[in-house]
Order: C-alpha cells, then sequence, then structure tokens
C-alpha cells in the first residue's frame, strides 16, 4: 500500500486514523521505502513518502505511455511493410563488381530476400556460368512455391528484357528455383556494379483468399 491508500483507509477505520496522525508511524515507511540520504534533513516524513509516490506514479505512467507508443509504432510498421509488401511488383538488385570478379564458374549469388505481392524469395545469379556454359544464369527461388504461379520480365544490366513463367505445381519441391541458364554475356571482368530488374506481371498462390478487412 501507498500512503494514499494508507490514507484512505484511514478515513474508514479510527484506529487506522489515529496511527496515520503520528509521525513515528510515516517515519517508519521512509525508513523502509526512502534511502537514508534522502532523509537525512528531514522535517516531515509524510510528506516525503508522498511526493515520492508521486515521483513513483509519473514515472510509471511514463514507462506504459513509452511502451504503449513503441507497441503502436511496431505494429504501425508491420502494416506499412505488409502494405508495400503488397503493392511491390518490380525487384532491383544491385550486385557489387568485386562480388561479380571474385564469384568462380559454376558458383551464383544469392540476393537478399524480397517480398512482392505478399509472396517472399530470392533471385540467384550465376555471373560466369558453368563448364558447360560462359553464360550468365538468373533464377527465381519463391520460399513455399507450391501453387505458385509466375510470370516476369528480366533486365540485366543494359539488355533488352527476357519474359519468364512457371507454374510450381503440388508435385513441385518448395526449394525449386526457375530461371534461364542463359540469359546474357559473361560478367567475370564487369567494370561497374551490375544491376538486375524483375518485373513481376504475375505472382500469385493459387487457392489463395484475398481479403479486404474493413470495419465500421
Amino acid at each position: 500500500l501507498d500512503a494514499t491508500d494508507l490514507l484512505a483507509l484511514g478515513s474508514s477505520s479510527s484506529t487506522l486514523h489515529k496511527l496515520t496522525q503520528e509521525d513515528v508511524f510515516w517515519r517508519a515507511l521512509c525508513l523502509q521505502k526512502l534511502p537514508l540520504t534522502s532523509l537525512r534533513h528531514c522535517m516531515n516524513f509524510r510528506s516525503a513518502l508522498m511526493s515520492q509516490n508521486a515521483i513513483s506514479s509519473k514515472k510509471h505512467a511514463q514507462r506504459r505511455h513509452a511502451a504503449e507508443l513503441s507497441s503502436w509504432n511496431v505494429q504501425r510498421h508491420k502494416l506499412e511493410e505488409a502494405r508495400t509488401a503488397h503493392a511491390n511488383n518490380s525487384v532491383y538488385w544491385t550486385i557489387a563488381r568485386h562480388r561479380l570478379y571474385r564469384t568462380r564458374v559454376g558458383n551464383t549469388i544469392r540476393s537478399p530476400q524480397f517480398v512482392v505481392r505478399g509472396i517472399r524469395g530470392h533471385l540467384e545469379f550465376s555471373p560466369k556460368g558453368d563448364c558447360n556454359s560462359a553464360q550468365c544464369g538468373l533464377w527465381i527461388h519463391v520460399i513455399n512455391s507450391r501453387g505458385v504461379e509466375m510470370w516476369a520480365d528480366i533486365y540485366i544490366g543494359r539488355q533488352s528484357g527476357q519474359s519468364l513463367s512457371n507454374f510450381w505445381g503440388k508435385d513441385k519441391q518448395t526449394k525449386e528455383g526457375w530461371g534461364i541458364p542463359d540469359a546474357g554475356p559473361y560478367y567475370g571482368n564487369h567494370g561497374t556494379d551490375l544491376v538486375i530488374q524483375v518485373d513481376f506481371k504475375s505472382l500469385e498462390r493459387h487457392g489463395d483468399t484475398q481479403f479486404c478487412r474493413i470495419v465500421s
């Protein structure tokens, strides 16, 4: 119980009321709740305790407000992220030239994860092809790809666009990508960073029901 609670109880009990009038009572409470250094020159223990309770209540309210504000900001960020993710139609991936140079024949560079129309995935680029081809390759990987239909235009550097389409049926492996193994020239000694652009004309999961939730 804090000082305010004790005073409220004192108004309903004569014994407690008498007790709350005694400075010895408030001094004992102060010694339990406050540091001794703050009581060295104290002349009114009741006021000191009530002041401390007021400060504690204010700090508690500030912490609660900060927590509520933080929670609201997190929710707002998630909603904005979800809105943006569903609105995205294109992916722009910039690959630093030193990564192109260092990647060996037969190896690929994996992009960070993207979200397009609510579906997550990543790109893989082979700048030097493999032992059977001296051309670069690009693949699109969709997370949990079963039932996903895709149609996209791909632009690698300054090349003309190439179309790519695929449907991952129920019998497909969820980690299986789809792409173009001979998508363009060898990029082993590229003089600048390389930009890959993928414009998704369609990317949707068959069987998913899309809801627009409204409340009034």
